[in-house]
């Protein structure tokens, strides 16, 4: 198994919206939190940030962070 898709698979699949930051120029900051994998594939508890940039009236993703793990 490659490294990246093993960095994904310890990952939340789906998360809470803890707080959301609006920023400049059409950006927005979301803390979330979800049941991901620590490094023995044990359920752990995580927190992270999801940045989206807002482009032609639609919000996309621009970075995503779990931990000290960041996926472009």
């Amino acid at each position: 198994m490659n490294a990246v898709q093993f960095m994904k698979d310890e990952m939340p699949r789906s998360y809470q919206i803890t707080d959301r930051q609006p920023g400049a120029g059409g950006t927005l900051r979301m803390n979330v939190t979800g049941m991901g994998k620590d490094f023995f594939g044990k359920p752990q508890q995580q927190s992270g940030v999801i940045d989206l940039v807002q482009e032609g009236g639609t919000w996309k993703i621009s970075g995503v962070t779990w931990g000290k793990r960041t996926l472009p």
